[in-house]
């Protein structure tokens, strides 16, 4: 059994400003305490939080699962889109 999940960040005006995916299979989660859709889902949300500028730097490094070390947030309003 497997998870997979996407989540989105939208500014005030409800442009998506960041979006991220997670994925868990039952056996890793077993190692890391259970739960493995809740940890997919945590893990596509602190993704898309850190691409917004919240979270640690350390969020998006896969070689640990998630990362929930507080900094200071920055206000979504500046965030501007990359250009492609």
């Amino acid at each position: 059994d497997f998870a997979v999940f996407k989540a989105a960040i939208k500014d005030a005006t409800g442009r998506i400003v960041s979006t991220g995916h997670g994925y868990c299979t039952q056996s890793l989660a077993q190692k890391v305490s259970g739960r493995f859709v809740e940890k997919a889902e945590t893990a596509a949300i602190a993704r898309a939080l850190a691409l917004a500028g919240y979270g640690s730097d350390d969020t998006l490094d896969d070689s640990d699962y998630i990362s929930d070390s507080p900094v200071e947030r920055k206000d979504l309003t500046e965030v501007k889109p990359k250009a492609a």
